[in-house]
């Protein structure tokens, strides 16, 4: 299944276009034309003016292969994580250099809880520099995990504070409590926007969540058969 819940349509199709601007000159940094694209966002209100949104469960029920069962939100938990970042993406955050924040972070953290602090290494880390001794260097009660599993890593996290890692997504589900910087995340509705959740977290409503999300999954088949667009093309018209 493609994640298609942002994205740009030419109006007139893309049959017979040569020039790549036409279509994706929001893209290239080009202004587009008045007939050249439409927005969509099937999660939020996009960037334009309209807001596409499926309220229905039947998709998430449909698309749900794994059994992916909603665990309780935690009441209880013996760390905070804290996911490694090598390169800093997302939106909404502006920030490139992932150790200052999390120095910046950990500070932050630490003037709200004393509660244990775990740094989950990036998994493929194997070119970047180590990050341990720099931050070891000001803080001393933060450990390390490298080349555990993200299961192992969450089992008995309380909370997770992430930059904007996919994590998070991940996390919830697990009933961990989270907060992300990234406004573009796919889970940033059901994060936390204050790092006074430590004390006292929101219990968001996942299943809706869920059910939005699932309306941005769309599998290549759906997409070329013409159910994708008529999905969006219900809505935009």
């Amino acid at each position: 299944y493609l994640t298609l819940y942002t994205g740009a349509f030419h109006r007139d199709g893309i049959v017979g276009i040569k020039d790549r601007d036409k279509i994706y000159g929001w893209d290239t940094g080009s202004k587009p034309k008045n007939n050249a694209l439409l927005y969509c966002d099937l999660l939020s209100t996009d960037y334009m003016q309209h807001q596409f949104i499926g309220e229905s469960s039947d998709r998430a029920s449909a698309l749900n292969y794994f059994n992916l069962d909603m665990s309780q939100w935690k009441t209880d938990g013996k760390y905070i994580l804290m996911p490694e970042q090598i390169h800093p993406e997302g939106m909404g955050h502006g920030v490139t250099d992932w150790i200052g924040w999390a120095k910046e972070m950990l500070s932050k953290i630490r003037q709200v809880t004393d509660m244990p602090i775990k740094i989950r290494r990036h998994p493929n880390r194997f070119a970047w520099k180590d990050f341990n001794k720099d931050i070891s260097k000001y803080f001393d009660d933060v450990e390390f995990t490298d080349g555990t599993s993200l299961d192992e890593d969450l089992k008995d996290a309380y909370a997770l504070v992430a930059l904007s890692s996919r994590c998070v997504v991940e996390a919830v589900t697990k009933g961990v409590h989270c907060y992300t910087e990234d406004l573009n995340s796919l889970a940033y509705s059901v994060c936390n926007k204050s790092l006074d959740f430590l004390i006292s977290p929101q219990k968001f409503d996942r299943k809706r969540w869920l059910a939005k999300a699932a309306y941005s999954h769309w599998s290549l088949k759906e997409v070329m058969s013409g159910d994708y667009y008529r999905y969006l093309s219900g809505v935009i018209f």
